[in-house]
């Protein structure tokens, strides 16, 4: 009896691990990570980037190097742009639209910037810089933005403004209670 009994323990002894081994990984979504925000809070994944959202990037860009004087070809961006479009297996029928949606893309704004004498500021052009140096190495993809919908517990906390400890512990501000809380 007891050479029955021993392969049906050692099967359910088994399984029970499996299951518990399972249930740690991912039956639930309840983390440290999810509680206060940190390496493990789960992240959405981010939006894919359509040839749209690269017409637009790149041509917003090359009207802004334009706008602050940059020295380089604005033409050979779009048709590099377009080539690499192409290039993807972005079909000829949606090419015609890439090429109007670049074009009005960059003259609003260029038009937009134009009356704008402290466009070009230091730190603007820090940026322009960069993104195109990129496009003209051939890559026009927008940078990813990450996404944090996985709030902590702290995370609402977070604040732009510094702390002031004059308004923090001013006593003119604060209404004034009896000890303890109660009022009757």
């Amino acid at each position: 009896m007891r050479s029955k009994i021993t392969p049906i323990l050692s099967s359910l002894a088994l399984a029970a691990a499996a299951a518990g081994v399972a249930g740690c990984g991912g039956g639930s979504s309840l983390s440290t990570g999810s509680l206060i925000g940190g390496p493990d809070a789960a992240q959405a994944a981010p939006k894919p980037v359509t040839a749209s959202d690269r017409a637009v990037y790149t041509a917003a860009n090359v009207a802004r190097a334009q706008r602050c004087g940059f020295y380089f070809d604005p033409e050979q961006v779009k048709a590099n742009y377009l080539a690499s479009e192409q290039q993807a297996g972005t079909s000829p029928d949606a090419m015609p639209k890439l090429t109007k949606e670049y074009d009005a893309t960059r003259q609003a704004v260029l038009s937009a910037t134009a009356n704008d004498s402290a466009y070009c500021t230091e730190g603007r052009t820090r940026e322009v810089k960069a993104t195109l140096t990129r496009q003209l190495a051939g890559d026009f993809n927008p940078p990813q933005k990450r996404q944090d919908l996985n709030v902590g517990w702290f995370d609402h906390q977070k604040s732009t403004a510094p702390l002031d400890g004059n308004r923090v512990f001013d006593a003119s501000q604060k209404k004034q209670g009896p000890v303890g809380g109660n009022s009757f």
